[in-house]
């Protein structure tokens, strides 16, 4: 670089502030980082971490509520989703005395030729302390529906056990007790 320039540009491919390979620049880097991890405009303000708080406190509530409302589903699902588990939801009932409950639990054809408050003056049953549901036997009806016999083992309150076979049909809303009346 020949200086001064023959006018009043300097010549062609370089720049007033070029410096020859090797040697050493003085000022602030053109671009790039900073020489020596030093920076020219400062220290940096921290960052706020706002944000990250937020979108994880509001990601931690999603997934609890996706999680109880996933074992909701699952149990109320389990509880009439098998013969077991709808004659074992109706033995509880009655155990309890829970009229409404085990009302609930009639299939339609019995709903329709006993109302609640007959259910209610007849009594649910003999009493028991306990009761194991051993199992059951299902068949597909001619017409399409599905029955289903459970095999369950009452235990009195001075320890006597006698066998039952409850009913049940399995509904538009799950398994229902059919055919006591």
């Amino acid at each position: 670089m020949t200086y001064p320039p023959s006018g009043p540009y300097p010549p062609q491919g370089e720049e007033p502030g070029d410096v020859p390979y090797g040697q050493p620049r003085y000022g602030p880097p053109r671009y790039g980082q900073p020489q020596y991890g030093h920076s020219h405009y400062g220290p940096t303000a921290p960052k706020s971490r706002r944000g990250l708080w937020i979108g994880l406190a509001l990601g931690g509530i999603a997934l609890v509520l996706c999680c109880a409302g996933g074992g909701v589903v699952a149990y109320v699902g389990y509880r009439a989703s098998t013969p077991e588990a709808a004659a074992a939801a109706w033995f509880d009932a009655v155990r309890a005395e829970d009229v409404d409950a085990a009302y609930d639990l009639l299939c339609a054809a019995d709903r329709a030729a006993r109302t609640r408050e007959e259910v209610r003056a007849d009594g649910l049953g003999p009493p028991f302390a306990r009761y194991t549901v051993h199992g059951s036997e299902r068949r597909t009806l001619s017409n399409g529906q599905v029955r289903a016999l459970v095999d369950v083992e009452l235990v009195d309150e001075g320890g006597d056990t006698s066998a039952a076979r409850l009913p049940l049909v399995e509904e538009d809303d799950g398994w229902k007790v059919c055919g006591l009346s």
